[in-house]
């Protein structure tokens, strides 16, 4: 027979799981015109550069379009990282009632000490893409390109290490996620 604390546990992991897939499936949406606290102010707008015959080369505009692209990105993995903190404080406090329970919460011990890894190693890599982002090599402060050759480079390494990013902290949270429905179907009924 189920207990009113066991229950609530399985309520707050229950919560917690739906809250952690929530977090991933919404970073993957552009956020509009929000912008992150400490993020470059380049206009975030539809409209690109034409390329031109004049000397600028072809691809301008997309290059232009693909650094917004990017910082949009940047926006939401800023939002992702923040959710996940918050789920590892919920998982914390998940651990602690289910020690409380005297339950088996090595497993949700194992996925949060990996998560906690994961994203201490992803805020480093989104540090260092903030960096890129406030001065970007090949554009100037408006994010026109004024180097097509470098801007290409520069967007392409923002470009590879936030799918660095997203690819760590999504596989991490499949994880975490397993975890907690492997630990909810193993405490259900006693």
């Amino acid at each position: 027979m189920k207990t009113k604390s066991n229950v609530k546990v399985n309520f707050g992991m229950i919560l917690l799981a739906i809250t952690l897939t929530a977090s991933l499936v919404l970073s993957i949406f552009p956020a509009g015109s929000v912008q992150a606290a400490g993020s470059p102010s380049i206009p975030i707008s539809d409209e690109t550069t034409p390329s031109g015959d004049n000397g600028e080369g072809p691809g301008v505009g997309v290059l232009e379009k693909a650094l917004r692209l990017e910082l949009k990105a940047h926006e939401n993995l800023s939002g992702l990282l923040v959710k996940a903190g918050k789920a590892v404080i919920r998982l914390e406090e998940a651990i602690a009632k289910g020690q409380a329970n005297e339950r088996d919460v090595s497993a949700l011990e194992k996925a949060l000490k990996e998560l906690k890894e994961q994203i201490r190693t992803a805020r480093v890599s989104h540090d260092r893409v903030a960096d890129l982002l406030a001065d970007p090599a090949g554009f100037d402060t408006n994010g026109k390109v004024i180097d097509p050759r470098m801007a290409n480079e520069t967007i392409k390494e923002i470009h590879r290490s936030q799918q660095g990013i997203r690819r760590s902290i999504g596989e991490t949270l499949k994880d975490t996620f397993k975890a907690i429905r492997e630990y909810c179907q193993d405490n259900a009924l006693d």
